[in-house]
C-alpha cells in the first residue's frame, strides 16, 4: 500500500526550535496519512535536556511557553534523544547544534497504512 505515492517511506524532521518541532509534529499527525514512529532512545524530560545542554532554556522556548502554558512539549516516545541519521549523513544544522551544545528536536514519521 502506498502513502502520498510513496511505498513505505519515512519522513525525518529535526530542528533546534522546540515550538517549530511540536507544530510540525501536530501538522503531520493532522494529515492522517502520516504517523509518528516510536524511538528506542527518547526524550523523557525536555527540561533536563535543556539543563544538561545549555544550562538554561532558550528564550524562544520561554516566550512560547509564556504564550502557551499548556503547550505540548517535545518529549516522550516519539522524540529521539540520539541522531536518526548516520554520522556521515547528518545535516550541518545538527552538527552545528552539537558543536554549540544546543538541543536538537528529532521526530520520524511513516506512512499510515490505515488511511487512504
Amino acid at each position: 500500500k502506498s502513502c502520498c505515492g510513496i511505498q513505505g517511506g519515512l519522513f525525518i524532521f529535526q530542528t533546534k526550535c522546540e515550538d517549530v518541532a511540536v507544530n510540525i509534529k501536530q501538522l503531520c499527525e493532522s494529515l492522517e496519512s502520516l504517523e509518528c514512529v516510536q524511538c528506542k532512545k527518547y526524550i523523557i524530560d525536555i527540561e533536563r535536556i535543556y539543563e544538561h545542554k545549555a544550562r538554561v532554556r532558550p528564550k524562544r522556548v520561554d516566550d512560547w511557553l509564556d504564550a502557551n502554558p499548556s503547550a505540548e512539549r517535545a518529549e516522550g516516545e516519539v522524540w529521539s534523544s540520539v541522531p536518526l541519521l548516520p554520522l556521515k549523513g547528518r545535516p550541518e544544522t545538527e552538527i552545528q547544534c552539537e558543536h554549540d551544545n544546543s538541543v536538537v528536536h528529532r521526530c520520524m514519521f511513516r506512512c499510515n497504512n490505515d488511511s487512504s
